[in-house]
């Protein structure tokens, strides 16, 4: 069995990913207030993808539990804010059913 060494480079890569999904949320968050997304789902999470999978051409061989990982970095935040906003927006539905 390979020994995988410590890596300050992947332990950068995984921040930065982590960060990459912080701000695809946001932007996606937008996008979806904008009602841009409407239809076009499957585009934002293929471009999400992309961004996750890009990186690793610049490393040798990895073990797939570190592309796993890459994807946990990355898609945490837009599960997190795709639950946030799906909340929210049912809260405002039961207000608005409420004030009627």
């Amino acid at each position: 069995m390979l020994q995988q060494q410590f890596s300050p480079y992947l332990a950068l890569l995984y921040l930065a990913l982590f960060g990459l999904g912080i701000g695809y949320n946001v932007l996606v968050a937008g996008w979806e207030r904008k009602h841009y997304l409407e239809g076009y789902t499957a585009l934002a999470v293929a471009l999400g993808v992309g961004f996750t999978l890009a990186p690793f051409w610049f490393f040798p061989a990895v073990p797939v539990w570190q592309v796993y990982l890459a994807f946990f970095c990355t898609g945490t935040p837009m599960i997190v804010g795709s639950i946030l906003r799906h909340v929210h927006a049912r809260s405002n539905e039961q207000k608005d059913l409420r004030n009627d």
